[in-house]
């Protein structure tokens, strides 16, 4: 069985008892609550849809909230492969399926469908903290004030940046005198989507003061998706944002990658290069790696050197990205054994 929208059908119908709703929906018990913690479903509140348009199915279950499908001429996301493994397909099952996907994509001529089988991405707007301007709003405000005597966490904010991320003329920085949890002495970064600011971290720019990053933005969120050089042929992925910024690239601001940023980073259409930090806290975000088939680097800085912002710094970003580029391993074999190595 490789056919993605034949799978689904041919087992909700077969293995549950089933019911059409007056809106289309074939309704069922659905397999996916038990995994997003919920019960077991009794209720008949799963339900698939035939996309007639592109031949495509829709899944989507009222209890635990979970949504997938498929398009033909899209590839394999990642919740789809879960909603297969949930209904009984075996590994080597999903993988003639995903390999499916991808000969209909390159192949055949793909009708866009009158309905969206994966739900449109979105994140909420958030406030910045309070007070919070940008490096050039507080310039702004102190030359109109008629001052040259800026506050001191204002340049320490400036000087941190200017040491981290090199040139921060065209970046979007901010920093507030509120003194609500330490904010004024952190470096705020701004978190957008589509152009609009859905959250930030703010970096402590002491070392006593902790956390060293407070977030705040919806969960599953990629940073950096709005600043991508749309003619690159890959991305690399970062556990934070200030990696991400020195190289264009996309930060998923933890070490683990959820499913849903896993298809919102395969959505870009790239290839995909994970950068974890060079010791074992960077585990995890290669187990990440492995389970959504993507490339990892090791480049093999000196041991001394944690993540790619430290090898900005001592090596300068030409040379740090060329060894990310040059030290990239791409099967499941090579990148077990470079784990191994981690300090």
């Amino acid at each position: 069985m490789n056919n993605v929208t034949d799978f689904i059908l041919k087992t909700w119908m077969s293995t549950r008892k089933t019911r059409l709703t007056p809106k289309g929906w074939q309704s069922g018990n659905a397999p996916c609550c038990p995994h997003n913690g919920e019960s077991k479903d009794t209720r008949g509140r799963g339900g698939t849809k035939i996309d007639g348009a592109s031949g495509g199915i829709v899944y989507s279950c009222f209890n635990c909230g979970f949504k997938t499908g498929y398009t033909p001429g899209k590839k394999l996301y990642h919740k789809t492969r879960k909603l297969l493994s949930w209904m009984g397909a075996s590994e080597g099952d999903i993988s003639r399926m995903a390999i499916e996907a991808l000969r209909v994509r390159d192949t055949a001529l793909f009708v866009e469908p009158e309905e969206k089988v994966h739900e449109e991405i979105d994140f909420k707007e958030r406030d910045l903290p309070a007070g919070a301007l940008s490096f050039e709003q507080w310039a702004q405000f102190y030359i109109l004030k008629g001052s040259n005597v800026y506050p001191s966490g204002l340049l320490t904010a400036v000087q941190y940046a200017s040491n981290r991320l090199g040139d921060i003329s065209n970046l979007d920085l901010y920093w507030t005198e509120d003194k609500t949890s330490a904010m004024n002495q952190r470096l705020i970064i701004p978190f957008t989507w589509k152009g609009k600011i859905v959250g930030y971290t703010a970096r402590s720019l002491k070392k006593l003061i902790k956390p060293k990053y407070l977030n705040a933005v919806d969960s599953d969120y990629v940073f950096g998706t709005d600043g991508l050089v749309a003619e690159s042929d890959f991305v690399l992925v970062f556990e934070g944002p200030i990696d991400a910024i020195l190289f264009n690239g996309l930060a998923v601001l933890s070490n683990i990658v959820s499913v849903e940023q896993a298809d919102l980073i395969e959505e870009l259409g790239k290839q995909v290069i994970v950068v974890p930090d060079q010791n074992h806290t960077g585990t995890p975000l290669i187990d990440s790696a492995i389970e959504y088939g993507w490339h990892v680097s090791f480049p093999g800085w000196e041991d001394d050197i944690k993540d790619a912002g430290e090898a900005y710094e001592r090596y300068g970003k030409l040379f740090t990205l060329k060894t990310i580029i040059s030290n990239v391993q791409t099967t499941k074999l090579k990148i077990k054994l470079h784990m191994k190595e981690l300090k």
